[in-house]
């Protein structure tokens, strides 16, 4: 029951903000069912979540900066769950979270960071959510930090890091084994999804931004805790 109550919460998350499905059920998935098996279907689910949320609002998505972002994550995913067999999780996951508390903070305050804009913002970002989903399936928070440094319109930003989301799910699956589904948690994830629907058509304009920080801070928080007591 905790699990299922997890996925619909986590989904409610996604369709609201955008992202946040693997913050809200990554830990108790995990803890279920262990890190590998957890993890193939946090990033099998998520993909399924951004899916129904892309259908309704495709018409608002910007695909070019979708699928460049994701790119040097789908370039790089190989790499990191191959190079993350022996490293220290645990060290790598705090220093993630640490960079995405910081980034959230700073846009928070007003202020442009100049090193996540461009070529280079595009590398970094996408690299860096590249390493968040191979650690806990957490590919949203710096890649909505971009789009609001970037000034994405406040109505494409949904469903523009649907398509990244989905991009970099796909590369991150291939990478850790496929995926993996569990009837009764997809059960939980539409019900979770048509909730949280219908809370994003409520949402005031305006508010996605602070919305989109709010998430991103906790789960650099959230990073920084499961490092620290992994």
């Amino acid at each position: 029951m905790i699990v299922l109550l997890a996925v619909g919460a986590g989904a409610v998350a996604q369709s609201v903000a955008g992202f946040g499905f693997a913050l809200i059920c990554g830990p108790v998935l995990i803890a279920a069912l262990g890190q590998a098996d957890g993890l193939r279907l946090i990033v099998t689910l998520s993909t399924v979540v951004s899916l129904a949320i892309l259908v309704p609002t495709w018409r608002d998505v910007k695909l070019r900066d979708g699928l460049l972002l994701a790119a040097p994550g789908v370039v790089l995913a190989p790499l990191l769950v191959w190079l993350l067999r022996d490293a220290d999780k645990n060290v790598v996951t705090i220093g993630a979270g640490v960079t995405t508390l910081a980034s959230a903070a700073a846009l928070a305050l007003g202020l442009r960071l100049d090193r996540l804009r461009g070529v280079g913002g595009v590398i970094m970002a996408g690299g860096t959510s590249a390493l968040m989903n191979v650690l806990g399936g957490m590919s949203g928070p710096v890649a909505a930090l971009y789009a609001v440094n970037a000034r994405w319109p406040e109505r494409s930003i949904r469903p523009t890091l649907q398509v990244f989301g989905i991009t970099l799910n796909i590369a991150t699956l291939v990478s850790i084994g496929g995926p993996a589904i569990d009837w009764w948690a997809a059960l939980s994830l539409v019900a979770g999804w048509l909730v949280g629907s219908l809370v994003a058509k409520l949402l005031p304009a305006g508010r996605t931004r602070q919305l989109i920080l709010l998430v991103a801070a906790a789960g650099g928080v959230f990073a920084v805790w499961r490092g620290i007591t992994g």
